[in-house]
């Protein structure tokens, strides 16, 4: 390809329960007209859900969309995760954890040596309506990631955006995530 696109890896909500079709198809399309090459990424839900297997999921799509850049006609150092509610978790997963030895280790267990000479750590990230930590649920998982405590200077560029009306997600998670990234110079 003469002129390589940028890519994106789109990551619907759902609880962690299922993937949500309205925040997969349609916001691939929208991301295709604008010349991106997307990706949906079905990670890990329900009892597969619990750490570090969302993060595995995220991380092995990087490289797999980077070892396969060519033939994509994607440009490696332009590839993006955008995520929403649930999905925007493992999002943040994959700004804060891309270098966490445990999620490596992990990872390592489940995908192929070649996939490993590819960078893992996004080149941004969009979290919308996130779920960024779990101290506001009262029954959080005891395995549960707090990645507004895991923000670091060396996270990709991130895109944070929710609305006053989630009734789900409140707002004040992307509020303190945003806080963390400001602190930390991201």
């Amino acid at each position: 390809f003469e002129h390589p696109r940028p890519a994106i890896i789109i990551c619907p909500g759902g609880g962690f329960e299922f993937l949500s079709p309205r925040e997969a198809d349609p916001v691939a399309v929208a991301f295709q007209r604008f010349g991106f090459a997307t990706f949906i990424l079905r990670y890990s839900i329900r009892e597969h859900a619990e750490f570090p297997h969302p993060a595995v999921d995220v991380l092995h799509a990087i490289r797999w969309v980077r070892a396969h850049a060519d033939e994509l006609g994607v440009d490696p150092a332009q590839v993006a995760v955008m995520g929403f509610s649930a999905g925007g978790h493992v999002a943040a997963l994959a700004g804060t954890q891309y270098a966490n030895p445990a999620v490596l280790a992990a990872e390592r267990a489940e995908v192929d040596a070649a996939l490993l000479e590819h960078s893992p750590r996004p080149d941004a990230i969009v979290p919308a309506y996130a779920l960024f930590n779990f101290d506001w649920i009262d029954d959080a998982p005891a395995d549960a990631v707090d990645t507004i405590a895991d923000v670091h200077p060396a996270m990709p560029p991130a895109f944070v955006w929710t609305t006053g009306e989630d009734v789900v997600v409140p707002p004040s998670q992307s509020l303190r995530f945003v806080n963390a990234l400001a602190e930390r110079g991201v």
